[in-house]
């Protein structure tokens, strides 16, 4: 039978982490999210594999079955999260199924946690309802994520919904006033300031620009757009205005919250010319960050960088009080042992919380290179191809070990064609990177190996990251 030489995939994946900083997302023992037949379980139990090869997660508590079944709410959703408990063991349909009986019973999470799945690619539709579909369900009734991310997609017309300006300036607008968004604030100001949906309205754009600010939104955009306008926040000091006075008692009873905006308010300062407001803003930033407030903290690794003592413990910090970019740094720095120790259980820990969490698509394209390379957990191929897959979405440079498990039939049926366009692919997104003269290497071994592909015109186009 034609194959790849048996050296290929190690040596490419061994390189391939040398300069990657992608994080994983480990499985060290099968999670919770199967289904209950007996066959799964067993396998399961097992750490065995059925149907395409991947891992099994356990059976749910028949306690928990039997609750949902006889209509409770609360037990359909946690059913529905139980079978979609990462991107390595998610059984979707059974997840949906329970999600959508979750959502016929009320629930206002359930139909976001269906359009989620439809977005990592796991469903097309459910049940006739598109993902645009089950989105304005969960927005409707009242879910937060929901609501902003519509907005999100009728802004820039994202997932294949139309860009529509009228209806992102509706979502950002019930975002912002029913859920106190920050982000939805800022946005909602800048369609005010472009006259995007709306009528160009400066006095509406100043008024959300503002509450932005005050609502603790972490960029700095909205303080940028104030002072064009040529309004300062605070005035010239943070004790200038009654809505800073307010903030700054608040500050000194001990909400992180506002010390944070007083700390940012200094920060800014500082990076505008004023550097006396530097050790202010250290005050306030440092105080926030203890009562837990996680921008804060990462405000502080940023500055500390030069520290790397300092700046393991601000990150660290950051991270554990859930601030997603210093989990995935932090994650990296203990997977690699990069300025902190390795620790990869740790680093295991941070990457799940990313990828399970939030469907962080480099956390699954870094959990199939470790799921390929069997790199702290035990290899598995077919889980591997499903997270690279998901992971190749925004990262093009994981088609390699991608087309190569396809090359060899590894997690996949073999597709040595399908391995080629993969490579075509590989060929422009690693432009400058040595690795692409490895690229071109596989490429003429392939087509020695499959002299049929000789010639071949790749079809660039089947790949997400051209759409």
């Amino acid at each position: 039978m034609n194959t790849l030489p048996p050296s290929v995939l190690p040596l490419l994946l061994a390189l391939l982490f040398a300069g990657c900083r992608t994080a994983p997302v480990p499985q060290t023992a099968p999670a919770p999210g199967s289904a209950p037949e007996a066959a799964e379980a067993n396998a399961a139990e097992e750490g065995g594999s059925v149907e395409d090869g991947a891992c099994l997660p356990l059976p749910p508590d028949p306690a928990l079955v039997a609750r949902a079944e006889a209509g409770d709410a609360g037990a359909m959703a946690e059913l529905g999260y139980h079978y979609s408990c990462g991107l390595a063991n998610t059984v979707p349909e059974k997840a949906a199924y329970w999600f959508a009986r979750a959502a016929e019973a009320g629930d206002s999470d359930a139909p976001f946690e269906i359009a989620l799945l439809i977005q990592n690619g796991f469903l097309d539709s459910w049940e006739g309802r598109s993902l645009l579909d089950w989105v304005t369900l969960a927005a409707t009734r009242g879910n937060a994520f929901a609501t902003y991310n519509l907005a999100l997609k009728y802004r820039f017309g994202l997932m294949g919904i139309p860009r529509d300006d009228v209806q992102a300036v509706r979502w950002f607008t019930v975002s912002a006033e029913r859920d106190g968004d920050p982000e939805a604030m800022e946005r909602l100001a800048e369609h005010y300031a472009r006259g995007l949906g709306v009528p160009r309205r400066d006095d509406l754009a100043i008024l959300w620009y503002r509450r932005a600010a005050i609502a603790g939104n972490i960029c700095s955009k909205s303080y940028g757009a104030l002072r064009r306008y040529g309004i300062k926040t605070f005035g010239t000091d943070p004790k200038d205005s009654d809505e800073a006075r307010a903030i700054r008692a608040q500050a000194r009873a001990g909400d992180p919250d506002a010390q944070f905006i007083i700390g940012r308010f200094y920060a800014d300062a500082a990076r505008s010319g004023y550097p006396d407001t530097r050790r202010y803003a250290r005050h306030w930033l440092t105080r926030a960050a203890r009562g837990g407030h996680p921008e804060a903290a990462a405000m502080l690794a940023h500055d500390t960088a030069n520290d790397p003592a300092e700046h393991l413990a601000w990150l660290t910090l950051a991270a554990e009080a859930g601030h997603s970019e210093s989990r995935y740094e932090l994650a990296c720095r203990l997977r690699d042992g990069d300025g902190a120790p390795q620790d990869l259980p740790r680093a295991y820990a941070l990457f799940c919380a990313l990828a399970d969490g939030r469907g962080d698509l480099r956390a699954a394209g870094a959990v199939g290179l470790m799921a390929a390379a069997g790199e702290g957990i035990p290899a598995d191929y077919a889980a591997a191809c499903r997270l690279l897959t998901l992971g190749a979405k925004g990262n093009p440079t994981l088609y390699l070990p991608l087309a190569l498990l396809h090359a060899e039939g590894r997690g996949t049926p073999r597709n040595p064609t399908l391995a080629y366009d993969m490579l075509a692919v590989c060929d422009l997104a690693f432009l400058g990177n040595p690795l692409r003269d490895t690229v071109s290497e596989i490429r003429e071994t392939l087509v020695e190996t499959y002299p049929e592909l000789k010639g071949r015109t790749p079809d660039l186009d089947a790949f997400d990251i051209f759409d």
